[in-house]
């Protein structure tokens, strides 16, 4: 997804919403941490929540551009399918994948469209926009200063990474065909051991989070998934 990188951005709605049945890892138990679809300035648009370390929270809306107002759409209609309601959370996977969940929580998710391209979002605080797939400058172990959204995997005490997988008996472990070594090593330089979980944001950038002192875990950025070392795409 890195190619991604400079490209405008492209909402590809698909012509008919499907039910998803592939992986859906959103944080739990962090309502802050995702993409939403909010009523602002009398309109529907994708927002996302910057959470500073004063914890303040900073509401980053959308760029401008036809590709926000389609995304807004194609999360509402899932929406109003599932529950004749407006607005919400849903997610974007490390393909592009936009699934958007049932608002009442019942398991029920649905699959809209592919987000191509580089969607920027602007920093309410500053004023300035900032992209999801912009690492420059960045090394393993620095300071993730954006949102942290991504999709939940894991690494083991084995050293192998792993994603819980929902299915007809409850969840299933699974592990992607070949292990990515070099993301593992850049895990285990920021963490120290196994038993880890971390992110990967719709472009393939990988972050996790890090104790810098008691209790004060930040998020900092790892790398970027190797598409030929990772999971299959779902849907």
């Amino acid at each position: 997804m890195s190619g991604t990188k400079g490209k405008p951005a492209n909402v590809k709605i698909l012509e008919s919403m499907v039910l998803w049945k592939g992986y859906y890892g959103r944080i739990s138990g962090n309502k802050t941490s995702g993409f939403f679809i909010r009523y602002i300035n009398n309109k529907w648009w994708p927002v996302t929540i910057l959470n500073t370390n004063s914890y303040e929270q900073i509401e980053c809306l959308a760029e401008e551009c036809k590709a926000a107002n389609d995304l807004a759409k194609a999360v509402n209609a899932a929406k109003h399918k599932m529950t004749q309601t407006r607005g919400g959370s849903f997610i974007i996977n490390e393909f592009g994948q936009i699934i958007v969940p049932n608002s009442r929580g019942n398991g029920e998710r649905m699959y809209v469209g592919i987000l191509e391209g580089d969607l920027r979002f602007k920093d309410a605080s500053t004023g300035k926009y900032f992209s999801f797939n912009d690492d420059s400058g960045l090394k393993t172990g620095d300071l993730w200063k954006k949102p942290y959204i991504g999709t939940m995997y894991h690494l083991s005490k084995y050293k192998e990474i792993y994603a819980w997988i929902d299915n007809s008996d409850g969840q299933m472990r699974e592990k992607p065909s070949i292990q990515d070594e070099k993301l593992i090593k850049k895990l285990l330089a920021i963490r120290g051991s196994g038993g880890v979980r971390f992110i990967v944001n719709h472009h393939g950038i990988v972050l996790t989070k890090k104790e810098f002192a008691f209790k004060d875990w930040r998020p900092v950025y790892v790398g970027r998934v190797d598409y030929d070392r990772w999971f299959k795409k779902g849907g």
